[in-house]
C-alpha cells in the first residue's frame, strides 16, 4: 500500500508542475493529464454491537498510512516544514460510503466502501461498478458539459487498473497512454513486468 501511495504522490507532484508551466508559461504540453484516482474496497464495513456501520482495519490503515506517508513524501518538497494533508470527506453512497481526500498537487484520491449488503461483492463486480462509475455516471452526469465535450472527454479517458502493492512513474504513465492514443483500436495495453 505504501509504495501505491508514493507512486499517487508522485503523479501528484507531476500533475501540478505541467499545470503550473501551462497556466503560468503558457506553453503547451502535449502530456497534460488531469488525474484522480480510486480505490475500491470489498466488504468495507461490518456493523458494530450498535447495528451502526464501521469501517474495517484495512480502511483505517489506508487513513493512518495515507497520512503518514504523504507528509513525508511531501515535507522535503516544503522546506523540511511539515505537510498534513486535510481529512477526508465522507460521503454516503447507495453502496456504502465514500472517502475522498485532495492532495497538495491538486489531484483526488477517492475511496469507495462497499458493504456487502447494499451491492454485490468480489472483484468482478467491482470491475462493472467502477466502468459503469466512472464511464457513465462521473463521466456522461455533467449538466454543464456539452454532448460534443462528453465525447471528446469520454475519448480521452483512460482507466489504469493496479494492485495495491504497486510502483509507477509518472513517465510511465505517459508512455502507456501514448501507446493507447497511437492506434485508437486499442482497448488495452500492459506494461512490463519486473519481479
Amino acid at each position: 500500500m505504501v509504495e501505491m501511495l508514493k507512486s499517487l504522490f508522485r503523479i501528484d507532484m507531476d500533475y501540478i508542475s505541467r499545470k503550473i508551466a501551462q497556466d503560468k508559461l503558457r506553453t503547451t504540453d502535449q502530456d497534460y493529464y488531469e488525474w484522480e484516482t480510486h480505490i475500491l474496497f470489498d466488504d468495507s464495513m461490518k456493523k458494530n454491537k450498535e447495528k451502526e456501520f464501521e469501517i474495517n482495519d484495512y480502511v483505517k490503515l489506508l487513513v493512518t498510512t495515507m497520512h503518514e506517508e504523504a507528509s513525508n513524501f511531501y515535507k522535503p518538497l516544503n522546506n523540511n516544514c511539515p505537510v498534513d494533508i486535510p481529512a477526508c470527506k465522507k460521503i454516503p453512497t447507495p453502496y456504502g460510503g465514500r472517502l475522498k481526500w485532495k492532495l497538495p498537487g491538486g489531484t483526488e484520491i477517492i475511496v469507495h466502501l462497499k458493504v456487502n449488503e447494499k451491492i454485490r461483492h468480489k472483484k468482478r463486480w467491482s470491475q462493472c461498478m467502477y466502468m459503469y462509475y466512472l464511464l457513465g455516471y462521473d463521466l456522461m452526469d455533467k449538466p454543464n458539459l456539452s454532448v460534443a465535450s462528453k465525447n471528446e472527454r469520454a475519448k480521452n479517458t483512460y482507466i489504469l487498473a493496479l494492485d495495491g502493492d504497486i510502483d509507477f512513474q509518472p513517465h510511465s504513465i505517459v508512455k502507456l497512454v501514448d501507446m493507447m492514443k497511437k492506434n485508437h483500436k486499442v482497448g488495452a495495453a500492459c506494461g512490463r513486468i519486473h519481479p
